[in-house]
C-alpha cells in the first residue's frame, strides 16, 4: 500500500520494481538460466518539498543498501559533473545550454550511484551492477538498478573496448557483449515506462522478450560497426546491418542455404589482403545479392564490407586482436548466423532473435562431476569418457553420452528403444562412427557401451524448459528421476554441451561450521558486533542449500537469540532434500 510507505516517491514505486524485476528474470534467465536479476530503485529528491526524504530506495525494507546511504547523491553528483570534458564547453543557444546541463546532472547522478553502490560494506559478493538513465518522476531523478551475477556474465565471451571516441570532448558507449546490449535495452524499455503517467499504475507495456532481444542484437551489431570503421557511414548503416544479415541468412540461392565468412572491417584494414575487388560494390542490405556472392565466400576468402558495401574477396592474416576492429559474420545455416570475433562466438542468431552461444565443452567440470557423482571411478575412465566427450563436441550433429551405474540394467530395460551391443570398449574414433543415429551412447562407469541409438525415458517433473529441444529435456528427465547414479552429456547441433545433472559448486562443510561456531561463541560471550556477523548471517541465509539438518537447526537457535540485534532477522532455515553431503562438500 503507498501510504505504508515512508521513503515515497510516487505511488505506485513498488509495483513498478516488481513489474520490472519480473521482466528482468524472464530476459536475462532466457540468456543463461543461472541468471538472478536484482532489480531496485533510487530517487535523488532535485524539487525540495516539505516532508520528502533527500533520497529513497525501494525495497525500503530488509534490502541491503537503505536511502540514508544516497542522502548526499545530489551533492555528490554536482562534483563528479565539474570533471566531465563535456562540462567545459557550453552551447551558445540557451534552451541547448540548458539540456546540456540537464543531461551532465543526470549523468552525475548516475555515477554518484554507482560509486555509493561499489562503496557499500553490505554490496552481496559476486554480484556486478548497472544504473540506468535517470527519469524524472514527482520529483525524484529515479534510477533503476539492474544486479546480475559475475560469475555468469564472465563465463560468456566479450569485448574490452567499451567507449569510442566521437569526438574531442565526446565518448560513446558501445556494448561490450550480449548481456551487456540485453542490460541496456532493458533499460531502455523501463525507462520509457517511467516516463508514463503514474509508471507501475498499469501493467508494464507488453513488450516482449524476443523484441528487447532483437534490439541488443540491433545494438551490438551497431557497436561492432562503428569499432570496425568510424569515418565511412552514412546515417543509418549500422543500425541496418543485423536485419541485413538475418536476410542473408533468410535467402536460399537455387534452392541451397546460405554458408560462408563476411568480415567485417574498414576498406584499408592492414590485416586484409585483396584478392578480388569489384568494381560495383555490393550495397549489404541487397539482401537476395549479398547472399549470391555469399557463395564465393569458402575456404580462406571471406566478403569484405563495412556495414554498408561489400567490396570484394579477402584474404584474413596477422591480425592484432587488441584493436577489436575486425569481426566476422558466419552465415552457417537457414535462418542462422553467428557474431565471431578472433574466433570468440560473441552472438548467435537464429530466426531473427539473438541469444548467447551455448557452452562448449568443460573438461574440467566434467572431470570433478564424474568423480563427485560415481565415487570411486578410476582415473584412466574419468580420462576415457572426458575424450569421448572431447570428440563428440567437434560433431556437427547433435548427440548424447549417458553414463549410468546400472548401465547394463538399463540397456535391458530399454531394449526395445534402443540398439543393444554385446558389451564392449569404445575409442573416440568409433564413437564418430556410433553417433549420427539419434538417441543416446550408454555406458557403464568402466566406459564399456552397452546401447546405441537409446531413447531415454523418464517420469514426468517439472524439470525442463520449452526454450530447450528433446534431447536435452530427456536427458534431464531422465537424470532427475533414475535413483542410480548416472550423468548425461548432451551435444546440442549449435555446438552447445550440457553436463546433466547440474550440480551445484561444492563447498567446504568447515566454510559452513566455522561461520557457525564464531556466532555461536559471539552470542554465548556477548561478543556480538552487529555489521561483521550481519555478513556471516547472509552468508549462511546466501548459502542455506548446503545446510544440512544439524546446521539448519543451530543457525535457527542463533537467529532466535539474536533477535533484536541485527538489522535484518531472516526467516528460519529448513534442509533442502536435494542436498547430498557425498556430491557438494569437498572435505566428506
Amino acid at each position: 500500500m503507498p501510504d505504508a510507505i515512508e521513503h515515497l516517491m510516487w505511488g505506485y514505486q513498488d509495483a513498478f520494481r516488481f513489474g520490472g524485476e519480473w521482466h528482468a528474470r524472464n530476459l536475462f534467465q532466457s540468456l543463461d538460466s543461472r541468471f538472478d536479476p536484482e532489480v531496485f530503485l533510487i530517487g535523488a529528491l532535485i524539487e525540495q518539498r516539505p516532508g520528502r526524504y533527500p533520497a529513497c530506495v525501494d525495497p525500503e525494507e530488509g534490502h541491503w543498501i537503505d536511502s540514508d546511504a544516497f542522502s548526499g547523491v545530489v551533492q555528490r553528483a554536482t562534483q563528479i559533473l565539474q570533471t566531465y570534458e563535456e562540462s567545459k564547453i557550453l552551447p551558445a543557444q540557451p534552451a541547448a545550454e540548458q539540456r546540456h546541463i540537464d543531461g551532465l546532472i543526470k549523468r552525475g547522478i548516475r555515477d554518484a550511484i554507482s560509486e555509493t553502490i561499489a562503496a557499500c560494506e553490505t554490496r552481496p559478493e559476486g554480484m556486478r551492477y548497472f544504473v540506468s538513465w535517470p527519469v524524472l518522476v514527482d520529483g525524484y531523478l529515479v534510477s533503476v538498478v539492474l544486479g546480475l551475477q559475475q560469475d555468469v556474465i564472465d563465463a560468456h565471451p566479450q569485448l574490452t573496448i567499451s567507449r569510442l571516441q566521437s569526438n574531442p570532448t565526446r565518448s560513446i558507449k558501445v556494448a561490450v557483449s550480449l548481456i551487456d546490449a540485453v542490460a541496456d535495452e532493458y533499460f531502455h524499455f523501463v525507462c520509457g515506462e517511467l516516463l508514463k503517467p503514474e509508471p507501475g499504475g498499469t501493467l508494464l507495456s507488453g513488450k516482449g522478450t524476443d523484441e528487447i532481444l532483437r534490439a541488443a542484437g540491433q545494438r551490438l551489431m551497431v557497436g561492432v560497426a562503428q569499432r570496425a570503421d568510424t569515418r565511412d557511414h552514412q546515417q543509418g548503416d549500422e543500425a541496418s546491418l543485423f536485419d541485413a544479415c538475418n536476410s542473408i541468412a533468410a535467402t536460399q540461392y537455387e534452392q541451397a542455404d546460405g554458408k560462408g565468412r563476411l568480415i567485417l572491417a574498414r576498406r584499408d584494414h592492414p590485416s586484409l589482403t585483396d584478392v578480388v575487388v569489384f568494381e560495383n560494390p555490393m550495397p549489404v542490405r541487397n539482401g537476395r545479392g549479398a547472399r549470391k556472392l555469399l557463395e564465393l565466400a569458402s575456404g580462406s576468402l571471406a566478403l569484405h564490407h563495412n556495414a554498408r558495401d561489400i567490396w570484394g574477396l579477402a584474404r584474413l592474416e596477422g591480425y592484432a586482436v587488441d584493436a577489436e576492429d575486425l569481426f566476422e559474420i558466419r552465415i552457417i545455416d537457414h535462418h542462422r548466423w553467428e557474431l565471431v570475433h578472433a574466433d570468440m562466438n560473441l552472438m548467435h542468431v537464429r530466426n531473427g532473435i539473438p541469444s548467447l552461444p551455448r557452452p562448449t565443452l568443460d573438461a574440467a567440470r566434467l572431470r570433478i562431476d564424474l568423480v563427485r557423482i560415481f565415487r570411486g571411478i578410476a582415473p584412466r575412465v574419468v580420462e576415457h569418457i572426458v575424450a569421448l566427450a572431447q570428440t563428440a563436441a567437434r560433431e556437427r550433429h547433435g548427440t548424447m553420452l549417458v553414463i549410468s551405474a546400472q548401465a547394463a540394467q538399463e540397456a535391458l530395460r530399454l531394449k526395445n528403444q534402443s540398439f543393444r551391443l554385446t558389451p564392449c570398449p569404445i575409442t573416440p574414433q568409433l564413437l564418430a562412427q556410433l553417433t549420427p543415429i539419434d538417441g543416446a551412447v550408454l555406458l557403464d562407469v568402466d566406459g564399456i557401451c552397452h546401447a546405441i541409438g537409446v531413447i531415454l525415458d523418464g517420469l514426468a517433473t517439472t524439470a525442463g524448459t520449452s526454450s530447450r529441444g528433446a534431447r536435452f529435456n530427456s536427458a534431464l528427465r531422465y537424470v532427475t528421476t533414475r535413483p542410480e547414479p548416472c550423468m548425461a552429456i548432451v551435444f546440442s547441433v549449435d555446438g552447445g554441451v550440457d553436463i546433466l545433472p547440474n550440480l551445484r559448486p561444492p563447498i567446504r562443510r568447515s566454510e559452513i561450521e566455522t561461520r557457525l561456531a564464531a556466532l555461536q561463541h559471539a552470542v554465548q560471550s556477548g561478543a556480538l558486533h552487529p555489521a561483521h556477523h550481519a555478513r556471516a548471517v547472509q552468508w549462511l541465509v546466501e548459502n542455506q542449500f548446503y545446510l544440512l539438518p544439524e546446521h539448519c537447526a543451530t543457525f535457527n537457535q542463533i537467529i532466535a537469540l539474536l533477535e533484536g540485534q541485527l538489522e535484518e532477522s531472516p526467516s528460519p532455515v529448513s534442509p533442502c532434500e536435494d542436498m547430498d553431503p557425498a556430491l557438494y562438500y569437498l572435505d566428506e
